[in-house]
Parts: C-alpha cells; sequence; structure tokens
C-alpha cells in the first residue's frame, strides 16, 4: 500500500515537472516538432475531441521542392539544414494549439486544431509566402477536414493522397480534398 502511495506521488511530480519544462519552452518560444508516434496519438485525441463537441480539424500536409536539386547545389548537408530552418518557421506561424510532425527527412504535416478548410488554405497561403521570402523555398501540400465518425487513419489517408495529387499537378501546387475517397476536390491552387 505505502508503496502504490509513493509510485501514485512519484507520477503525479514527474507529470507537474514535465508541464512546467513544457511551459517554460512554451514561453522561450519553442515549439516541440513531433515525431510520428506521438503525433498519431495527438491526432487520436484531436478527432476524439472534433467528434464530441463538433469542432473542425484540418491536416496539412507539406513536402518541399525541388529539393533534389538543392542537394546537388549546396551539399547533402544544406538539405539538414533547409529542414531545420523550414521547422523553425513553422513552429513561428502556427498558434499553441497547432502541431507539427516531421514524418520523414522529405514531410511535414501540421495538424491546425479548431480550423476549418477555409481557414487552413489561408494559413498555407501564408506560410508558402513567407517559407518563399525567408527561406527561398516552395512546397507542395494536401489540405483535408476531418469527417465525423472517421478514423484517424482514414484522416491521414485521405491528406496524403491529397498531397500526392498536388505534387503530380507541380511544384507550389495545393490540394484540397474531401470526401472519403478523396476524389471529390474542392479547389486546387
Amino acid at each position: 500500500m505505502a508503496f502504490n502511495m509513493g509510485q501514485h506521488f512519484l507520477v503525479l511530480f514527474l507529470r507537474k515537472k514535465r508541464q512546467f519544462l513544457e511551459e517554460e519552452l512554451f514561453r522561450e518560444g519553442y515549439k516541440p516538432v513531433y515525431h510520428q508516434d506521438a503525433f498519431r496519438e495527438v491526432l487520436r485525441n484531436e478527432v476524439k475531441r472534433a467528434g464530441r463537441y463538433h469542432v473542425p480539424v484540418s491536416l496539412c500536409f507539406i513536402d518541399l521542392d525541388e529539393r533534389e536539386k538543392l542537394y546537388e547545389k549546396h551539399g547533402k548537408g544544406y538539405g539538414d539544414k533547409i529542414h531545420e530552418n523550414f521547422e523553425k518557421l513553422v513552429s513561428t506561424i502556427i498558434r499553441a494549439s497547432d502541431y507539427l510532425c516531421r514524418l520523414d527527412n522529405r514531410q511535414f504535416c501540421i495538424l491546425l486544431s479548431h480550423t476549418n478548410l477555409a481557414h487552413a488554405e489561408n494559413f498555407v497561403y501564408r506560410l508558402l509566402l513567407q517559407s518563399q521570402e525567408r527561406l527561398e523555398l516552395s512546397f507542395s501540400s494536401g489540405l483535408t477536414s476531418y469527417r465525423t465518425g472517421e478514423t484517424p487513419q482514414m484522416f491521414i489517408e485521405r491528406g496524403q493522397k491529397a498531397l500526392f495529387r498536388a505534387k503530380h499537378d507541380g511544384i507550389k501546387k495545393t490540394h484540397c480534398a474531401i470526401g472519403k475517397d478523396g476524389e471529390r476536390v474542392i479547389k486546387t491552387f
């Protein structure tokens, strides 16, 4: 019994300590970049919340354009620097309620909480302008919005299909997909 109480208080102490450290990072302007497993957990929670409270949630998948040309011109190490700079830029633009995930060395995913598809489009446009102005980078993106009753995996797959279509259309393209199969397109710009 005493061991369980001690363990319980240790867990509470560690949670408070973690929360304090996270708040300290946010005060310093740092927004964490999630890895895939942590992001899936966050996405699962946000989808559950969206279904319960009927709030919009949008996903934005981003793939930097013409990466190979940059690697050839500046070298492979420059590619890592580009991704770090892009992460920093996105971290300064997203709100505290939004989440950034680096899926692999090539793609990023941004979960925009309490954001409908129209506002997500505005966000992507603003991010594209900022990345071109500050980093001289462009990207293609796929957008989708959560539909009540779907699983997080269905949500992710529709967003990835939208990104694939955008990349297929060329550079600096954004593809917005709705519908279960992602085939109904509301806008490509």
